[in-house]
């Protein structure tokens, strides 16, 4: 329960001011990949006003995402331990083909959610970023 709470307040941080995206997990296991625990499309603060009054797809499209600052954020959160190396493989594929079918920049991060006291962190060191080819 206590990490489910946790979990929560994290969501709800992580999605604060972006749009949350859903991804589905089964087509990214179809894929060979890992599920993606949180993600959000990050806009630039000149942009998002036009967000919500067209088509998202077609301002994806029309956009140069690179040079204006639209990416794409996955979270992986953890109760305990870090990310095991056969996990981080599959969470990499996951990266690679969410960014080939969005063509927009990711970015990986791991939060691990300490037991007890309340204090979470971002390892930097697990954090990674994926440009498509253009």
């Amino acid at each position: 329960m206590q990490g489910d709470l946790s979990e929560l307040v994290v969501s709800r941080e992580f999605h604060a001011g972006n749009l949350p995206i859903l991804i589905s997990s089964k087509v990214l296991r179809r894929l060979g990949c890992g599920q993606v625990d949180l993600a959000r499309l990050e806009i630039p603060r000149c942009d998002r006003a036009k967000a919500d009054s067209i088509t998202l797809v077609q301002e994806l499209k029309e956009k140069d995402k690179e040079k204006s600052g639209w990416r794409v954020r996955l979270l992986e959160v953890k109760s305990s331990k870090g990310v095991s190396r056969e996990q981080r493989k599959r969470l990499m594929a996951s990266v690679h083909v969410i960014s080939c079918y969005l063509n927009l920049p990711v970015v990986l991060e791991t939060k691990v959610l300490s037991s007890g006291r309340g204090s979470d962190f971002t390892d930097p060191a697990a954090s990674s970023r994926y440009l498509p080819k253009q």
